[in-house]
């Protein structure tokens, strides 16, 4: 398996190549679960990611392996990749930290829910690889995107019901339902659902 881990890998190695693989696995497969939602911020303290960059970096910084030519660079060199390295591992530990495993978590263990909001804002965007995503904004952090039928349908103003599943920290959104006008004795007159 000399495509995944270096000539002469120790067991070490070999553990420290599959946790960095899985992290970024995991951070990959978060993003097809859905787009999660926070409340707020989850409150873990950018010290504990900071630490726990710092632990992925050390492996690496302590390497003295003689295929490892950086440990041979001058001083300089030696600090430009350390310093660049911890940067990637502190991005990627902050996004399994505070986004994938919140996610999976709610994907795997959230109960279903629903709310009503107002809708606050419209507006479409064009995404990546050209992807237009028509979004209704209902005064959380994040909007959602709908299909266009649904959007032309609903106007700034109109209530909406989100059915989610949710957890402690957030939400996927699995469907949005426009909550028509009442009529004149109070019964709800339709839902149309995208």
């Amino acid at each position: 398996m000399s495509f995944v881990f270096r000539e002469g890998a120790s067991g070490k190695e070999k553990v420290y190549t599959l946790v960095s693989m899985t992290i970024v696995l995991l951070l990959m497969g978060s993003a097809s679960v859905g787009r999660y939602q926070f409340y707020e911020n989850p409150g873990y303290g950018g010290v504990i990611v900071g630490l726990l960059a710092a632990i992925w970096v050390l492996p690496a910084l302590l390497d003295k392996h003689p295929s490892n030519k950086i440990i041979r660079s001058n001083i300089v060199i030696r600090g430009i990749y350390w310093v660049l390295w911890y940067l990637i591992s502190y991005g990627l530990t902050w996004g399994a930290v505070y986004y994938a495993i919140p996610a999976y978590y709610t994907n795997t263990f959230g109960e279903e829910a629903s709310f009503e909001q107002v809708v606050t804002r419209k507006e479409v965007r064009t995404g990546r690889l050209g992807h237009t995503c028509y979004s209704i904004d209902y005064g959380q952090p994040y909007s959602t995107c709908v299909n266009q039928r649904f959007f032309d349908s609903v106007e700034t103003g109109d209530t909406i019901r989100l059915n989610v599943l949710e957890s402690h920290s957030g939400y996927f959104v699995r469907s949005v339902q426009k909550l028509n006008s009442k009529n004149a004795s109070g019964e709800l007159i339709g839902i149309l659902q995208f």
